[in-house]
């Protein structure tokens, strides 16, 4: 009996002594990590909070500034449509003096403002001649062909070499333009086309361009029906403009760092994306973990969509230090060092007791512990020699047991 208490004495302290620092400094690593994942997954949460602020920060201004500036050209054409309704008649040379008055070199990205006019088949010899007359002795309506009516453009803005050719150029030929003319002759109001080529840009490659459009009916006509407004229409405000030239005349304007898309429809596929801002799409950013938002806008009778994303660039600049980094590598160094020091706590206090025990034990005079209520809590080996109790039932046992076997 006596044998088999030493055994289990000596397995619970070589238990104590071998595997406790490191099961205790284990789960103070455990509690370490735990709350450093915490800190951290609040410091990423807190990252991505200022990222996302700021991103529809920076895709709110980029729409407005888009809106104002296509806003900017719409209030320019009503101008225009002033002038000519108060006019009984607007020459060339009125129309270029009007236009130069408006300084369009503000408006970055404006290709120009035309005027298109009606032509029924039987009054087009005398348009092409009356034109010629009026200083453009090689004007004629192109593309060649007969057709019941033609839409030319009869003046533009500013005439320099790049839209001279676009002189007498009949627009109801370009689908994409006949649609948006019906549209804004029908609405009476400003309509703008998808995306074609100008026949300016005829020999360039990947130029996307627009052309909004605003009617113009004969003098006091009635325009409540329909059918009204088509017997009256007489032309069209015409303003060409290429995306790339509007989104170049916005530098300053929108934030550098984001990485812009734009669609001509509010379904996205690669044949509605009419801009992006580098080669990376808007698809690669998502993969890659990048924060996006999304910006519809309604820009004469369509939707344009904008998609922003943060690049790597708007994070560094944004994130000037990477809190949650700090965080986890500050965390980690804690929990190891808390790690450590449970562990040479532990050992040190086992030492101690270690050295405790074995003079406890190895002391010639007899050594007995006992609590408030005179039970035996320990007692070494000289003691039980002394008393000659085996050391299970000495610690059952209380002081007056023992006084009380003496006496008898």
């Amino acid at each position: 009996m006596h044998l088999l208490s030493a055994l289990k004495k000596h397995v619970a302290r070589l238990f104590s002594m071998k595997v406790m620092p490191w099961l205790l400094s284990g789960l103070a690593m455990l509690i370490g990590s735990t709350i450093t994942y915490s800190l951290w997954l609040n410091a990423q949460q807190d990252d991505n909070r200022k990222l996302r602020s700021t991103l529809e920060y920076s895709a709110d201004v980029t729409a407005n500034n888009l809106l104002s500036r296509l806003n900017a050209f719409q209030v320019m054409m009503r101008g225009v449509k002033g002038h000519i309704d108060g006019s009984d008649h607007v020459t060339a040379n009125e129309f270029h003096n009007y236009i130069q008055s408006l300084q369009l070199n503000t408006h970055m990205g404006l290709k120009g403002v035309a005027l298109l006019k009606l032509v029924r088949h039987a009054e087009k010899e005398n348009h092409v001649a009356e034109n010629r007359k009026q200083g453009f002795p090689n004007y004629k309506i192109h593309p060649e062909g007969s057709r019941d009516f033609y839409t030319p453009i009869i003046a533009i803005e500013p005439f320099d070499d790049e839209n001279s050719k676009a002189l007498g150029f009949d627009t109801l030929t370009v689908p994409a333009a006949q649609i948006a003319m019906a549209r804004s002759r029908d609405d009476n109001d400003i309509r703008i086309t998808s995306h074609f080529t100008l026949v300016q840009d005829k020999e360039k490659a990947n130029v996307h361009a627009f052309v909004m459009y605003l009617p113009i009916y004969k003098k006091g006509a009635v325009l409540n029906t329909l059918s009204q407004r088509r017997a009256a229409i007489t032309g069209w405000v015409d303003v060409p403009f290429r995306l790339n030239d509007l989104i170049a005349g916005l530098s300053g304007e929108i934030d550098p760092d984001i990485d812009i898309e734009i669609h001509d429809s509010d379904k996205l596929t690669n044949e509605s994306r009419l801009y992006q801002s580098d080669q990376i799409t808007h698809e690669q950013r998502l993969t890659e973990g990048s924060l996006q938002t999304i910006r519809i806008l309604d820009i004469a009778g369509s939707h344009w969509t904008i998609l922003s994303s943060t690049t790597p660039a708007f994070k560094a600049r944004i994130l000037s230090t990477d809190k949650s980094i700090f965080v986890a590598l500050t965390g980690a160094a804690l929990t190891l060092l808390s790690a450590l020091l449970t562990w040479f706590l532990i050992r040190s206090r086992q030492s101690a007791d270690a050295r405790y025990q074995k003079l406890f034990d190895q002391a010639s005079d007899g050594v007995l512990v006992l609590n408030c209520e005179h039970a035996f809590l320990e007692a070494n080996n000289a003691a039980l020699q002394m008393l000659g109790y085996e050391r299970d039932v000495l610690l059952n046992m209380r002081m007056h047991d023992i006084l009380a076997a003496r006496e008898l």
